[in-house]
């Protein structure tokens, strides 16, 4: 039994630091490639506000990690323990508050963009980027619930032994920010 749950947790393992790892290579080549088109088709201004708005996202993926890790943990445990009713509330639980806490956060940080961008460093000689870095925040603000929630679903895939669908998922994701970078760079025209 004893070897039955080391082969379990090193198989578990190995696969979550995979799809940790491509999911981690995946974010930063899509943050490069949208630093590419945004300065090369929309010039240093919206470079800048991109640059001023990114801690936004920053801050909802820190909640969508702080949650995964706890699922993480909570679950792990009672996966052990095979104990499935604290697995089903787990899950349920941590999505109904993600949803609730994400949607919050996104409605705040929407209704307050211009403010926020300020405390960002659109105001003095940047305070031309005041629009553009709001407006980029709002964008944050309304994939707010999709950006913490994606880090608690990828915990319940992964722990169904699932992680290839994650690494699909996660590439998938790649080819969608790119069209939409595209898009929004040519047919758009927008930052």
């Amino acid at each position: 039994m004893n070897k039955d749950k080391n082969v379990l947790t090193n198989s578990l393992l190995k696969t979550s630091a995979f799809v940790k790892i491509t999911g981690a290579v995946i974010g930063v080549l899509s943050t490069i490639i949208d630093g590419i088109l945004i300065n090369r088709f929309l010039g240093n201004d919206a470079m800048s506000a991109y640059g001023l708005a990114t801690p936004t996202m920053l801050f909802y993926i820190a909640f969508g990690g702080m949650f995964a890790t706890g699922i993480q943990s909570i679950v792990g445990n009672a996966i052990g323990k095979g104990d499935k009713e604290t697995i089903n509330k787990t899950y349920t639980s941590t999505i109904i508050f993600s949803v609730i806490l994400s949607t919050i956060l996104g409605v705040i940080f929407f209704a307050f963009s211009k403010p926020i961008a300020m405390l960002l460093g659109a105001k003095g000689e940047a305070a031309a980027l005041l629009e553009e870095t709001a407006n980029y925040i709002k964008g944050y603000a309304i994939c707010a619930p999709l950006a913490i929630l994606q880090y608690v679903l990828i915990v319940y895939v992964m722990l169904e032994g699932k992680g290839s669908l994650v690494t699909i998922g996660a590439a998938s994701l790649f080819v969608i920010d790119i069209v939409g970078d595209i898009l929004n760079v040519f047919v758009f025209k927008k930052g």
